[in-house]
């Protein structure tokens, strides 16, 4: 493969572990519990056409997969997608459980990058993931797709494939195209996109599901109230229910509107200063106090009623910082006052289960970097 090529949406990709150097692959064999789902396995080599998945974004608003995408994989022979099973041990070394299974709404895995390089906002944010080692990670519960050298006791010739919660170099993974010789074999014809596509500016006032880069959990707040009485900000995971139950698949509470501060300006980009208003609570994304968070990390944010010069953020997008904020581009979210950046950790909230920490911080990490992943 061309190493300039993108892998795209939509794209037909070979999944290759990046320690045992094996390859992803349906095993041709149902699960004897479910007969409609399939086991996973990997092979050192790429045997047939079971190798080959196809990788697709959630809304495509992109043509090019990057580092914080959230992606279905869909094997192309079983035409079932990778899987999580929660809550039960995978079949030999009791880890997470991960097999080929039909869904109508299938679960959606984060590309993240094996370690933070981004030692500064001025560095160039990892994006290709082209040649490039990555993790598979799942949005529901944060798990990473994950293979080593056991194999199945009744397919010794396959590696065994689970989901791991903690992290070592099993988890990593590169993704490759598949040849154009390869697809022409199993008479596949498959049109790549434009690598560039125009993307309608952003108005102000708009509603917006707004990403973390980093761990794909998504802006969030509520009613719920920390120890000092004000309300909670927070990350929050998918729950899989969601997909039907809300909108765009995100919670209600996940929803913010993006304003200017000023109404001579139209779009937002070019460094604006904005509030953000939490719909659900008619609340504005505040920092007024030197709190720390309960791990003691980041400074504290909050909601309050009114969009006071605390309630201001300027944002950022990365690739140029002097142009208009666009959907599905990285961008950094700054507090005016204090010049900190916005940023979630995997540290879990103070109050709900399952959701993580949002604050200031003084040092800029990967873990500061947003993707406005939905506007309305």
């Amino acid at each position: 493969m061309n190493q300039n090529d993108s892998i795209q949406d939509g794209s037909f990709i070979y999944i290759k572990h990046f320690k045992t150097k094996n390859f992803l692959r349906a095993i041709a064999h149902s699960y004897k519990k479910q007969k409609d789902d399939f086991y996973l396995g990997t092979t050192p080599q790429v045997d047939d056409k079971y190798n080959i998945f196809q990788i697709k974004t959630l809304y495509g608003h992109s043509p090019n997969i990057k580092y914080g995408d959230l992606v279905s994989l869909q094997n192309f022979c079983t035409l079932k997608y990778v899987t999580e099973i929660f809550e039960k041990k995978s079949f030999v070394t009791k880890q997470g459980r991960v097999l080929l299974c039909q869904d109508d709404i299938p679960q959606q895995w984060l590309l993240q990058p094996v370690f933070d390089l981004v030692q500064s906002p001025k560095t160039q944010i990892l994006e290709s993931i082209v040649g490039k080692q990555v993790r598979i990670i799942n949005s529901y519960n944060g798990s990473a797709l994950h293979s080593h050298q056991h194999s199945y006791p009744e397919f010794k010739q396959y590696n065994e494939v689970t989901t791991f919660r903690d992290k070592d170099d099993n988890d990593f993974w590169e993704i490759v195209l598949v040849p154009e010789a390869d697809l022409l074999k199993i008479q596949l014809n498959y049109q790549r996109r434009p690598s560039q596509i125009e993307k309608p500016l952003i108005n102000s006032g708009v509603y917006a599901a707004i990403r973390n880069y980093w761990h794909g959990y998504t802006l969030h707040s509520h009613e719920r109230q920390y120890k000092n009485g004000t309300q909670e900000v927070t990350t929050s995971r998918t729950e899989k229910q969601n997909m039907i139950k809300y909108e765009n698949w995100r919670d209600h509470n996940d929803w913010w509107q993006i304003k200017n501060t000023t109404d001579t300006e139209k779009t937002l980009g070019q460094q604006s200063s904005v509030i953000f208003r939490h719909r659900e609570t008619n609340s504005f994304l505040t920092h007024i106090t030197g709190n720390k968070t309960s791990s003691k990390s980041l400074y504290q944010v909050t909601c309050l009623p009114g969009a006071a010069p605390e309630s201001h953020w300027i944002i950022v997008p990365v690739k140029n910082q002097n142009q208009n904020l666009l959907i599905d581009e990285y961008f950094l979210i700054i507090h005016k006052i204090s010049g900190h950046y916005l940023r979630s950790t995997l540290e879990p909230s103070e109050k709900t289960n399952n959701q993580h920490e949002v604050g200031l911080s003084e040092e800029f990490n990967s873990q500061c970097v947003w993707i406005l992943e939905f506007v309305k």
